[in-house]
C-alpha cells in the first residue's frame, strides 16, 4: 500500500490520469465532491471515467425457478478481507433476527483460505448456517439470473473499491443495491451505510422497505449515466485531448 501510494503521488502531476473514483483524486487533493463531474476533465489531464455496464445485457429475467421461494441476499464478491464478506455477515446476522425466512448468498471466489474460514466461524457463531450459502463461481452471464431471483444486492465493501461492476450489474438489472459508503461507492446510486454491522443492516432494512422505489431508481441512473456509450465517449475525449497537446 505505502508503495502503491507513492508511486501514485509521483506519477500525479506528470501524467495524464484516468480514474474510476472521485475518491482517488481527492486522496491525491483535489476537491471532487463524490457523484459529480462523471465523464469530464475535472483538471488539466485530470479525467473522471466511472466503471459502466452494457446495459442492454444486464437486463432483468424471470429468475432461478428453484430458488423462486427463497428471499435472498446475494453479496457477489471475491472473498477476501477488502471486500468485507466479515461485515455483511455480521450485518445478515443482525438483520436476520428479525427477518429470519431470508436466506444470504455469497458468490464470488475464495482468494484467501484463511479468511473464508473466519467467515465460516463467524456464520456458525450467529447461528445461521442454514441460511448461508457459498457459490465459488458463477458465468457472467449467469449472473443476470442470480441479480434477478434476489431481493437485494449487498456491497459490503471495507476499502479499495471503485466504482464496482457488481453493483451496477445488479441496479441495472433493477434489483435493489445497497452497499457501505467507502471510496468510489460513494460515486454510485446504491442505498449506503457506514461499514459497521448495524449501519449496514439499517441500510437493507430501508432498502427493503422502498424496495420499488429505489429499484426504479437505481436502474434509470445507470442507464443514463453508467452505460457503454458514455464510457467510450468519454475515452475518445482523452484520447483527443492528448492528440491535441501533441
Amino acid at each position: 500500500d505505502k508503495i502503491h501510494q507513492k508511486i501514485a503521488e509521483k506519477s500525479f502531476n506528470r501524467f495524464t490520469i484516468v480514474a474510476n473514483d472521485t475518491h482517488y483524486f481527492r486522496h491525491l487533493g483535489l476537491d471532487v465532491p463524490p457523484a459529480t463531474n462523471y465523464f469530464s476533465e475535472i483538471a488539466p489531464n485530470k479525467w473522471f471515467i466511472p466503471n459502466c455496464v452494457d446495459t442492454n445485457f444486464f437486463i432483468r429475467n424471470d429468475g432461478i425457478p428453484s430458488l423462486k421461494n427463497k428471499k435472498i441476499i446475494l453479496v457477489p464478491r471475491q472473498i477476501t478481507p477488502d471486500r468485507g464478506i466479515d461485515l455483511a455477515i455480521k450485518s445478515f446476522a443482525l438483520f436476520h433476527q428479525y427477518y429470519p425466512e431470508y436466506y444470504l448468498y455469497i458468490i464470488g471466489p475464495k482468494r484467501e483460505p484463511a479468511y473464508y474460514e473466519l467467515c465460516c466461524s463467524l456464520i456458525k457463531q450467529f447461528n445461521i448456517d442454514k441460511n448461508a450459502v457459498w457459490i465459488d463461481f458463477v458465468k457472467n452471464e449467469d449472473m443476470i439470473s442470480y441479480y434477478s431471483t434476489a431481493q437485494l444486492t449487498l456491497i459490503p465493501t471495507l476499502r479499495r473499491e471503485g466504482t464496482s461492476l457488481s453493483a451496477l450489474e445488479s441496479m441495472s438489472c433493477g434489483t435493489v443495491t445497497v452497499s457501505t459508503n467507502v471510496a468510489g461507492l460513494l460515486d454510485l446510486p446504491t442505498v449506503q451505510g457506514e461499514p459497521s454491522p448495524d449501519s449496514l443492516s439499517q441500510a437493507i432494512l430501508e432498502a427493503l422497505k422502498k424496495r420499488d422505489y429505489y429499484s426504479k431508481l437505481q436502474q434509470t441512473k445507470v442507464h443514463e449515466i453508467f452505460n457503454q456509450k458514455n464510457w467510450s465517449n468519454a475515452w475518445l475525449n482523452v484520447i483527443k485531448s492528448m492528440d491535441n497537446k501533441t
